[in-house]
């Protein structure tokens, strides 16, 4: 089913909009002006791609409700838990929930592996890079989604897009959804705060449907699932206290 030249061209700005924004959340602590934004509104009202099942449906739930449930009127208290809850995901890798790929591919768990490689290659391709692959890997969640949000507009000098639909399709399909189940997963299990367990399981059912969508008007269907290498599991939290130095850190 191909788009006509103006649905394709909502469809990216669409995307391009709804990734940057996953990007972010994925990127940085909130500071109090994103934590009243998302307060101020249901979750799913934040997406013009809005995934219309169960697992999304859940998610948003998560996150609304996780706001009612964690406010005791101390907006400084909450923004602390927020923070330290980021840090133990994406900064120390205290919750072993790596946003990384190379720690989900990797036999040993290992940052900066060859899937960092291939995925800098992806983004060297486009004219794309990481800003400092020492502080944050080019195989970043936040990055990745980031990345995919470039090739949405990205145009040559023609004014042409410069990445299709198809290229969207392969890069997802090389990368990120070979690990973003098992993050998520991870995530909605480990982490303290509703808000960042919903957000992993949001991010999760979003990418999924965004490349159901891209079968539908690409045609191109995603590689069978016994084609897929499998992940190495992270070790359990409980099981793998944290000591500074010896696991991934952004």
């Amino acid at each position: 089913m191909r788009l006509s030249e103006a649905d394709e061209a909502v469809l990216r700005e669409n995307a391009r909009d709804d990734l940057a924004l996953l990007a972010r959340l994925h990127h940085s602590e909130l500071d109090k002006q994103a934590l009243d934004d998302l307060r101020a509104a249901d979750f799913a009202s934040l997406f013009a791609l809005l995934p219309e099942d169960d697992a999304a449906t859940q998610a948003c739930s998560v996150v609304d409700r996780g706001w009612k449930v964690m406010d005791e009127g101390d907006e400084a208290r909450l923004l602390d838990e927020l923070a330290a809850d980021f840090a133990a995901t994406y900064l120390t890798y205290q919750h072993r929930v790596s946003p990384t790929e190379s720690v989900w591919l990797d036999d040993d768990n290992l940052e900066r592996q060859e899937p960092m490689i291939k995925v800098r290659q992806w983004y060297a391709r486009f004219g794309a890079a990481a800003p400092d692959w020492r502080k944050t890997p080019d195989d970043h969640i936040a990055l990745q989604l980031a990345f995919l949000s470039h090739l949405m507009t990205l145009r040559d000098e023609t004014g042409a897009y410069a990445a299709s639909l198809e290229d969207a399709a392969r890069f997802l399909d090389a990368h990120l959804l070979r690990w973003i189940d098992d993050f998520a997963a991870a995530a909605a299990h480990r982490c303290d705060t509703p808000f960042y367990a919903g957000l992993a399981m949001f991010t999760r059912a979003w990418i999924r449907a965004f490349r159901e969508g891209l079968t539908r008007v690409t045609g191109l269907e995603p590689p069978p699932e016994e084609e897929k290498p499998e992940t190495t599991p992270a070790p359990e939290a409980a099981e793998a206290p944290f000591v500074p130095g010896t696991g991934p850190a952004v």
